[in-house]
């Protein structure tokens, strides 16, 4: 020990002993005021990092409110400055889906002021939309919307178009690349919806976009049958226009004139008929349409499908 004591004293009093026992101190005293440095531009960088996502949050809040208030210059400056084209609100909704379902009200008025857009596809009249809201949509696709986003019903903004029948935002979100073949998180597709609800605009749309006219529900139906089930005529007579098979069987093995049969729908019953629908057709359970409408005391429509 005495031994190791000389030596220190001896390094201390020699030429630039001192000078080396500094030194040594040095070497181990900045390493860990060098980790307290690096933890502080850990933590700034952080700070920086929360600052902006924070910065960007309130950007994309005041994007959601432009797209509410129709200001397509404010929406413009809001992305250039770093807003979200996909900012969403609590339910997931994007500014593109806001787009489609907001402000809807089209009076005479508007339309006459240019304010509002009267729709007519094949000469027929559909629900008129205001001209901003085509145009608001326009400029979030042009801006990188995503249009196949979903919210937290699994819902895209064509989905939220298409059961509103929003005929025209449909058709310019069709153009854009929406997918007409989408289906609800209930398996049910957009086309099956449409006949379902008589929106007769609408379906022509999505035929005219792509979709396929033999889409099969989750329930083993077709367009057809739907339309067929609720007496939407115009909607049955696009869909075989389209070229859908009158005949065409659900995978219950039931055509559409067994279901208007079924649900007592005359004008149903007579345009099958008069598309040549073949009334000799059997279901599963071997009733012919005019059985399936007799059994459901529908007289009036047994009458008509035996009558010849």
């Amino acid at each position: 020990m005495s031994t190791r004591l000389f030596k220190c004293e001896s390094a201390v009093s020699m030429p630039g002993g001192l000078l080396y026992l500094l030194a040594a101190v040095l070497m181990s005293y900045p390493a860990g005021r060098l980790l307290g440095a690096d933890q502080a531009a850990e933590q700034e960088e952080e700070s920086t990092a929360s600052a902006r996502l924070s910065a960007r949050r309130q950007l994309n809040t005041q994007l959601l409110e432009a797209v509410a208030n129709g200001d397509s210059t404010a929406i413009d400056g809001l992305i250039e400055s770093g807003a979200s084209p996909n900012a969403r609100d609590e339910s997931r909704h994007t500014a593109l889906m806001l787009a489609t379902t907001q402000g809807h009200a089209v009076t005479e008025t508007m339309i006459q002021e240019g304010l509002g857009v009267r729709v007519e596809i094949e000469g027929l009249p559909a629900p008129p939309v205001t001209a901003v809201q085509l145009e608001l949509i326009g400029l979030l696709i042009r801006r990188g919307a995503d249009i196949e986003a979903a919210d937290s019903e699994s819902k895209t903004a064509l989905m939220l178009a298409v059961e509103r029948d929003y005929a025209k935002i449909a058709e310019l979100l069709l153009q854009e690349g929406a997918n007409p073949d989408a289906q609800y998180a209930s398996g049910l597709p957009l086309l099956c919806l449409a006949a379902n609800r008589g929106f007769v605009w609408t379906a022509k749309v999505l035929l005219d976009g792509g979709a396929s006219a033999d889409a099969i529900s989750e329930t083993g139906r077709q367009a057809l049958h739907y339309s067929a089930e609720m007496n939407h005529v115009p909607v049955a007579q696009l869909l075989l226009d389209s070229g859908v098979p009158v005949d065409v069987r659900s995978e219950g093995g039931w055509t559409a004139l067994h279901t208007a049969a079924a649900r007592g729908h005359v004008e149903m019953v007579t345009l099958l008929l008069e598309r040549n629908a073949d009334r000799t057709l059997l279901t599963p359970q071997s009733m012919s349409a005019e059985r399936v409408a007799s059994a459901r005391g529908h007289t009036d429509i047994a009458e008509l499908l035996g009558s010849q």
